[in-house]
């Protein structure tokens, strides 16, 4: 993914629609002057809430290999248009996932390996929050952070932030996927009920909650210096919290698809010495 370009993230709050001007997008903006974002420095489109697009402006973005990622208000996925993938396929990753799916018990394989990074990397978190390890599965992960800042926090926003993080990152994780060569919807492995993408997201997630701890207690603690009871959390905190921490979570995602990699690899070793 080019470092150069940026995610452009919208919302009803700050456009109210978007066109085409040239080689730019054109952010039209209530009581506000027009904005112009240039669409080679635009790495992928996320969209909050309900927002009027021009068609010319959608058949550029496509045009650009630009994917545009719809969300609901509450930070779950709406819709994804995702240009065609234009690449060639790399073939030792698709062989061997092929390979992979192919092989009996894959299933029972691929649980294992999930089992044992999830186990290490909830060890992790739980360390770094200071929380017993069977407290991360007593609340789950994604209520962990709500515990945590329960009296720093409002609840509600805690969980909307949380959320909004956690599918920034999948969205991160699967162009990181389409730039390796594999397509984050393999229909094989969707149909195999290995959800990849998912997975990855999930294990890369648990070493960024400690970091939205971090981030959500500072905001808590300047609210309280200007007189205020609790932070009044939105969807701009979360982008900033995830575009800091974005450069690390990806370092993370890297070491965890070159473990998988390996583990299929290994797989395949094992069950050819067997046979």
């Amino acid at each position: 993914m080019n470092e150069t370009k940026k995610p452009l993230y919208l919302s009803p709050a700050n456009t109210t629609r978007v066109l085409l001007d040239g080689p730019a997008l054109r952010i039209r903006q209530a009581n506000r002057a027009d904005q112009l974002c240039p669409i080679n420095q635009v790495s992928r489109i996320i969209v909050s809430g309900t927002i009027h697009w021009d068609t010319e402006a959608l058949l550029k973005c496509a045009e650009q290999h630009i994917p545009i990622h719809f969300m609901k208000k509450k930070g779950t996925a709406r819709a994804h248009l995702v240009p065609a993938f234009d690449k060639p396929d790399i073939p030792d990753i698709n062989g061997i996932v092929k390979q992979y799916l192919h092989m009996p018990n894959y299933h029972q394989r691929f649980t294992s390996w999930s089992t044992v990074q999830r186990f290490f990397a909830c060890r992790k978190l739980a360390n770094a929050l200071h929380v017993k390890y069977h407290q991360l599965y007593d609340k789950g992960i994604e209520n962990t952070l709500v515990h945590k800042l329960r009296h720093e926090i409002r609840p509600r926003q805690c969980r909307i932030f949380e959320r909004h993080c956690r599918e920034y990152l999948l969205l991160e994780i699967a162009d990181a996927l389409r730039d390796r060569g594999v397509n984050p919807q393999n229909q094989a492995m969707e149909l195999a009920h290995i959800h990849l993408s998912q997975e990855l997201t999930y294990l890369c997630h648990t070493h960024h909650i400690a970091p939205m701890a971090r981030y959500l207690r500072r905001r808590y603690h300047l609210a309280r210096k200007k007189g205020l009871y609790k932070p009044d959390i939105t969807v701009l905190d979360a982008i900033n919290c995830f575009e800091h921490n974005k450069h690390k979570l990806m370092q993370v995602f890297d070491t965890y698809y070159r473990e998988f990699f390996n583990h299929m690899l290994d797989s395949l070793r094992n069950h050819a010495l067997q046979t």
